[in-house]
């Protein structure tokens, strides 16, 4: 593989990731925010304390589904090759 598909193959990641993203987090939010909202009764202490967390979830997933490629790029990218001809006998 060439610096170039890589290149390439990590923006359309990216960009995926990232349109993604913004199209799954208005729902998400609205589904949050109707569990925080509604009268959950006996659970109202726990359920303000783990929404907000499975929000913050939700956005630490998608960071880190942006991250991956760009750390796999860079692994790729300074990876260093074997010199075949140095460990030949003569």
């Amino acid at each position: 593989m060439n610096i170039i598909h890589a290149v390439v193959s990590m923006l359309v990641f990216v960009f995926v990731v990232v349109i993604s993203f913004f199209a799954f987090n208005p729902f998400m939010d609205a589904l949050f925010t109707g569990f925080l909202n509604a009268d959950f009764a006996n659970a109202e202490s726990q359920s303000n304390e783990y929404i907000p967390l499975y929000s913050q979830v939700f956005s630490l997933f998608f960071s880190i589904l942006v991250a991956v490629p760009v750390v796999w790029f860079i692994m790729w990218s300074f990876r260093r090759e074997p010199r075949w001809d140095y460990y030949r006998r003569y």
